[in-house]
């Protein structure tokens, strides 16, 4: 199996997360650090649509701002210290989450709120990402697809139950959860058994990648972020056609992981993606795949979007 299935190794040390219950982090009662002299940030929420300019600011802080003005809540912020560069206008708040946190291992919870009962998203943070993204600049996308609400409290009592089944050894809990369990369940279960037992965990992601819940499939997609898989391709190369910028999105981070034949191709798909986040994203990743990402980058430096040229260029230079 280790020939067949690699799990990232920065992620294997996931599993011992202080998650102590993931007790509610108010993001907006966090004092807010001061961004670095050249750092720069920009929020606007204006008829339930996100705008996002930041340059070279602590992600943590970027959602401090999100949630001052959106009333989002995070739980477990901790591992979002790392700076980001990124620049999208105009997006559902889900959709802009789903931006923003790349490729960290994530699940969306929606929860009623207040006397109203007012609809209000929650985000439980399952792992720190991997990669402090370099640069993104993305567009308006389409909303998310309505998905069954489920409970912030059951939610997080039934990560904690995953996270102890982990622990024990009890797979057969974790497995259980990834076919049966609610979305959240699902994207947690998966996750762990990406540590644990990464081939049925990509075998298990490839089901949920085919789901009509947007949840599940990005839960699914997720996983091969942390897998490394032959077949990974057969997953991510059709989310790469999928209408919704979230999936697409979450495909282009999965390729990052890749070594198999077929995964450079799949990135120059990428850069001629309709959405500008995804054909720079696409670019950045190239440059980190050798000779045959080179050759994508050459290629790039044909496309009719200046910014990709420009890009392509830059990176080309440093890879020399």
């Amino acid at each position: 199996m280790a020939n067949t299935v690699k799990t990232r190794q920065k992620r294997c040390r996931g599993l011992g997360l202080e998650w102590a219950g993931l007790a509610l982090l108010m993001l907006a009662a966090f004092p807010q650090p001061p961004a670095s002299a050249s750092g720069r940030l920009s929020v606007q929420w204006q008829q339930e649509r996100l705008s996002v300019i930041a340059e070279s600011v602590p992600l943590a802080r970027v959602f401090q701002e999100v949630a001052r003005q959106t009333g989002l809540e995070v739980r477990d912020i901790a591992g979002l210290h790392y700076e980001v560069r990124t620049h999208f206008s105009g997006l559902p708040l889900r959709q802009a989450v789903t931006m923003l946190l790349g490729d960290t291992n994530y699940a969306l919870v929606d929860s009623s709120a207040g006397p109203h009962g007012r609809k209000k998203l929650i985000v439980l943070i399952l792992g720190a990402s991997s990669h402090a993204l370099a640069q993104r600049l993305g567009s308006d996308g389409k909303p998310a697809a309505a998905v069954k609400p489920v409970s912030g409290e059951d939610a997080v009592k039934e990560a904690d139950r995953l996270r102890e089944a982990a622990q024990s050894g009890d797979a057969s809990a974790l497995r259980r959860a990834a076919t049966d369990g609610d979305h959240v369940a699902q994207t947690v279960a998966l996750q762990l058994l990406a540590r644990t037992d990464p081939e049925q965990a990509a075998k298990l992601a490839a089901i949920a990648a085919q789901s009509s819940d947007l949840n599940r499939k990005l839960g699914g997609l997720q996983v091969f972020s942390d897998v490394d898989t032959p077949d990974a391709q057969n997953t991510l190369g059709p989310a790469l056609k999928d209408p919704d910028l979230a999936v697409r999105q979450a495909a282009v981070m999965g390729l990052l992981s890749q070594t198999g034949p077929g995964t450079a191709g799949l990135l120059i798909q990428a850069t001629r993606d309709q959405d500008p986040s995804i054909r720079l994203q696409a670019l950045e990743f190239l440059s980190q795949k050798g000779a045959e990402g080179e050759a994508g980058l050459t290629s790039a430096l044909n496309s009719s979007d200046p910014e990709v040229r420009s890009r392509a260029r830059e990176l080309l230079n440093q890879m020399k």
